[in-house]
C-alpha cells in the first residue's frame, strides 16, 4: 500500500571541466570494500560506493561499481575497467575500504588481504601508482580515494606494516587529479561516533555534498571539502585533512558556470576565463556556503544576470525557510523571499507561483508537490517543496499540510524521518477536509506507524472518507483492502476490481499499474492477457507512478507481454527506484542475484538492496532477506530464527511469497515452529489466491500427494501446476513435465 507522495531523489552529478566540449566517453570505475576477512571490518565503504556510482550514473557516466572485492577480482576489474579507457576519455575512479603505505607506495586492499609482512601487501594490494600511470592515457582522469580509515594491522599488532596512518600522496601523471580522504599520516573516519547515522564515511558524504555547486573548481571543492571534513573530524578529537595532488591544467570544474545541478552537464575541459567572469566566479567562492541573506542579495545587486543568479535564489530559499517546528508553532518564511529559481516551469507553474507568491494557500500546496515532483517544466527541489508547503499548511491548505506531512514521514528535503509529525500534520490536513490528508491517515492507521496501533478497520473508514472528498488514492487502497479482505470486509476480487477503475478513471497510476497486473495474472474474471498489462503499465509509467515502472520492467525482465530486454528492466527498475517504489529494490536485487541484465552476479549488491527494500516496509524484499537468512547465502551465516521473523514481518506487510515461505516453515517445523500441515497448507492457500506461483505448484504437490488432510486428486495437482507455471515458476513446469511421463 502506498502513501499519496512517494519520491526517493538521486544525487545528480556530472565531472565537467568547460569549453570546449570533447565528445569522449565518459567512465567511472566504483569500488567499496567493507567485509574484510582477516583484519578490521568497516561500516560504509560500501554505501560510499553505491551513492557515488548512481550520482555518476544519474550524470551520465557508464559506471562499473564493484562491493568487496578479493584480489584475484579486484585486479581482474582494474584490468578490465583500464582496458576499456581510450585516450579522450573523462575518467574517475573511486575506492573506499582499506588502505595503506609501505615505503614511498600506496596501496588499496582487497577483502581477502591476509598480511603479515609488507611484502605481502606489496604483492596481495593494489599499487595506486600503478593504476594511476594506467589511466594516463584518458584526457582527464580523477581519482577519489576513501581510504585508509586506519591501518587495519594495527588490530593484529603487526607492526611491521607501520604506525596507525592514512595513506600518503603519489605523483601523478599529466592530466590526472587525485583527493585523499586524509592528509599524510592521517586515518579517515568511517563515522562521528555511535550517534552518528549517516550511510556515507564523513569524507564522501561532504564529498559528494559538494560537487553539484556550479562554477566551483575542483581546487576550490576541495578546499571547503577539507575544512568541512576537518571540523567535523575534531567534535570527536580526530585529526583529519582532505588532500589533492593537482597536475591537470586549465580550469575544472564539476558543474561548468552557468550550469544547473540538475541537468546533469558533460564534461568539458575549460580554457581560461575571461577577466570579468574570474572576478564573478571569485565573488560567489568568497560566500558559498558561508554567505549569509545580505551576501546573496549583495551578489544578486551586483550580478542580476550573473552565473550564479538561480542558485543564489533557491540559497535565499533556503535561508529564509523555517526550522523544524511542530504545526502549532511553524512560521512561514517571507513570501518575497522565494524569487524564481533555474527552471521557471511552463505557464501554469508560473501562474500558481504568482498566485502563491501573493499569498494563495491552494496555488502553495500545489507549487509545493510540483516542485517535490519535478513537473510543469519545473526542475525538482525538495527544499522549495519543503517551504511551499509550510508556506500553504500555515495559510489554511489541506493538501499542503498532507504534502508537509509525507516530508516528515519520508525524512524529505533535509527533514529527519518524523511519523508522529507526519501523524499530526495529516491529522491537521484531514480536519480540512482533505482527501489526500484522509487517505494518507488512513495509511498511518494501516501500517501502525506515528505512535498508532494497526487497525485496519479505521484505516478502510478514512479511505471511504477521502473517497468521499474525491481522492482517487483513496480509491485504490480501498480496493486493495477488498483483495486482501481486510479491515473487516471480506475478500472480494470483483470488488477490488471496481475500485481500481474508478481510480484510473482519476486518472492514478498506481490504478493502471494494478489493471494491468490484474490483465497479467487473469485475476477478477479478466482473461490474462499480458499485452494489454503491458499497455497499462505504459499508461501508469506516463502518470509518473513507481508502480507501473516496476511492473514493466518485470515485463521485460519476464518476456511477457513484451519482448525479453534485461537491460530495459535493470533500466526501469532504477527509474522506480527513483520514484520511490519499494518492490523495485527487490527486483533490482534479484537481476544482481542472477547476473542478468548486464549486471555482474553480486550476491552481497543484492543482499544490499534486499535489505533496503525491507528497511523501507516492502514484503517481498523481506520475503527474500528471509530466504537468504534461510539458505546462508550472500555471507550470512544460515539463521531459521531470522528467516522466520523477516517471514513473518513480510506477512504483516502483505506478500504472498512471505506467505508461502513461512507456510513451508510450518510444513517443515523449522524455526522453532512445531510441525503443522494444516497451518502450513492455510498459509499456501493464502499465497495462491494472491497468485504467488510457489504457493501454487506446492498446492500442486500436496495434491498429488494427498498431504495436509486434502484427498490425492492429480487432476486438481495438475491445474495448480498449470497456474503455477503460467506464472513462470520453473519448478511447476518440471512437475508438469513429470506427469507427463506417467502412464
Amino acid at each position: 500500500m502506498k502513501t499519496l507522495f512517494r519520491w526517493i531523489s538521486t544525487l545528480p552529478l556530472a565531472l565537467c571541466l568547460a569549453h570546449p566540449v570533447v565528445h569522449a566517453k565518459r567512465v567511472a570505475l566504483v569500488i567499496g570494500n567493507d567485509n574484510y576477512q582477516f583484519t578490521e571490518k568497516l561500516v560504509n565503504a560500501g554505501n560510499d560506493a553505491n551513492a557515488m556510482a548512481q550520482a555518476l550514473q544519474a550524470a551520465g557516466f557508464t559506471v562499473t561499481r564493484h562491493r568487496d572485492l578479493p584480489r584475484e577480482r579486484l585486479f581482474k576489474a582494474v584490468d578490465s575497467f583500464v582496458q576499456g579507457v581510450a585516450k579522450d576519455d573523462e575518467v574517475v575512479v573511486f575506492f573506499s575500504g582499506h588502505g595503506v603505505q609501505i615505503e614511498a607506495a600506496p596501496y588499496l586492499l582487497p577483502t581477502d588481504i591476509k598480511a603479515d609482512t609488507a611484502r605481502q601487501v606489496t604483492r596481495d594490494g593494489l599499487a595506486l601508482d600503478a593504476l594511476v600511470g594506467d589511466l594516463s592515457k584518458a584526457r582527464f582522469t580523477l581519482v577519489v580515494i576513501d581510504a585508509c580509515r586506519n591501518n587495519p594491522f594495527a588490530v593484529r599488532g603487526q607492526r611491521s606494516l607501520g604506525a596507525d596512518r592514512g595513506l600518503q600522496p603519489i605523483e601523478p601523471p599529466e592530466g590526472t587529479a587525485i583527493i585523499f580522504s586524509a592528509g599524510r599520516g592521517q586515518a579517515a573516519l568511517d563515522t562521528l561516533g555511535q550517534s552518528d547515522n549517516e550511510r556515507q564515511g564523513v569524507f564522501t558524504r561532504e564529498f559528494l555534498k559538494q560537487m553539484t555547486a556550479p562554477g566551483l573548481q575542483v581546487r576550490d571543492l576541495l578546499l571547503k571539502v577539507r575544512d568541512s571534513v576537518e571540523q567535523q573530524a575534531a567534535t570527536v578529537n580526530h585529526k583529519q585533512r582532505p588532500a589533492l595532488i593537482d597536475e591537470t591544467k586549465g580550469y575544472f570544474y564539476f558543474y561548468p558556470p552557468g550550469a544547473s545541478t540538475a541537468g546533469g552537464a558533460r564534461a568539458a575541459l575549460v580554457t581560461p576565463v575571461s577577466e570579468a567572469l574570474a572576478i564573478e566566479i571569485a565573488y560567489w567562492n568568497s560566500l558559498q556556503e558561508s554567505g549569509g541573506v545580505q551576501e546573496l542579495q549583495l551578489y544578486l545587486r551586483r550580478y542580476p544576470n550573473g552565473q550564479f543568479a538561480d542558485l543564489a535564489q533557491v540559497r535565499l530559499a533556503r535561508l529564509t525557510t523555517p526550522s523544524v517546528a511542530s504545526p502549532a508553532t511553524a512560521a512561514p518564511a517571507p513570501l518575497a523571499a522565494v524569487p524564481p529559481p533555474a527552471g521557471e516551469g511552463d505557464g501554469e507553474a508560473q501562474r500558481l507561483r504568482a498566485l502563491a507568491q501573493k499569498g494563495n494557500a491552494a496555488a502553495m500546496g500545489r507549487l509545493g508537490f510540483l516542485y517535490r515532483t519535478g513537473r510543469n517544466g519545473l526542475v525538482k527541489d525538495e527544499v522549495l517543496a519543503l517551504h511551499w508547503y509550510r508556506q500553504g499548511a500555515e495559510a489554511g491548505n489541506g493538501a499542503a499540510m498532507a504534502g508537509l506531512g509525507f516530508m516528515h514521514e519520508s525524512a524529505s528535503g533535509g527533514l529527519a524521518r518524523d511519523p508522529a509529525q507526519a501523524l499530526a500534520w495529516y491529522r491537521k490536513g484531514a480536519e480540512t477536509g482533505d482527501g489526500h490528508a484522509m487517505n494518507n491517515l488512513g495509511n498511518m492507521h494501516a501500517g501502525g506507524r506515528g505512535g498508532l496501533v494497526k487497525d485496519d478497520t479505521q484505516a478502510v473508514a478514512w479511505y471511504r472518507r477521502a473517497v468521499d472528498a474525491g481522492s482517487a488514492w483513496g480509491m485504490v487502497n480501498l480496493g486493495a483492502m477488498y483483495d486482501a479482505g481486510r479491515g473487516g470486509l471480506a475478500r472480494d476480487e470483483a470488488q477490488a476490481l471496481a475500485w481500481i477503475r474508478r481510480g484510473v478513471e482519476a486518472g492514478n497510476g498506481q490504478a493502471m499499474a494494478m489493471l494491468g497486473f490484474r490483465y497479467e495474472t487473469g485475476r477478477a474474471g479478466l482473461a490474462r492477457d499480458p499485452v494489454q498489462a503491458v499497455d497499462w503499465y505504459r499508461k501508469g509509467v506516463a502518470a509518473g507512478d513507481g508502480q507501473a515502472m516496476n511492473n514493466l520492467a518485470a515485463a521485460y525482465a519476464s518476456g511477457r507481454g513484451v519482448a525479453r530486454d534485461d537491460a530495459q528492466a535493470v533500466a526501469w527498475y532504477r527509474r522506480a527506484i527513483e520514484a520511490g517504489n519499494t518492490r523495485a529494490m527487490a527486483n533490482l536485487g534479484w537481476l544482481y542475484d542472477n547476473g542478468r541484465g548486464g549486471l555482474v552476479r553480486d550476491e552481497r549488491e543484492a543482499l544490499a538492496w534486499y535489505r533496503r527494500g525491507a528497511e523501507a516496509g516492502n514484503g517481498f524484499a523481506m520475503a527474500l532477506l528471509g530466504f537468504r537468512y534461510e539458505s546462508g547465502r550472500a555471507g550470512l551465516a544460515k539463521d531459521d530464527a531470522q528467516a522466520l521473523a523477516w517471514y513473518r514481518k513480510g506477512v504483516e506487510a502483505g506478500d504472498p511469497l512471505a506467505m508461502n515461505n513461512l507456510g513451508a516453515f510450518y510444513a517443515s517445523g523449522r524455526g522453532g515452529l512445531a510441525k503443522d500441515d494444516i497451518e502450513a497448507l492455510a498459509w499456501y492457500r493464502k499465497a495462491a489466491a494472491l497468485g504467488e506461483g510457489f504457493a501454487m505448484n506446492n498446492l500442486g504437490l500436496w495434491h498429488a500427494s494427498g498431504r495436509g488432510g486434502l484427498p490425492q486428486d492429480m487432476a486438481l495437482a495438475r491445474q495448480w501446476y498449470e497456474r503455477a507455471a503460467a506464472l513462470g515458476n520453473e519448478p511447476a513446469k518440471a512437475n508438469l513435465a513429470n506427469l507427463a511421463k506417467l502412464p
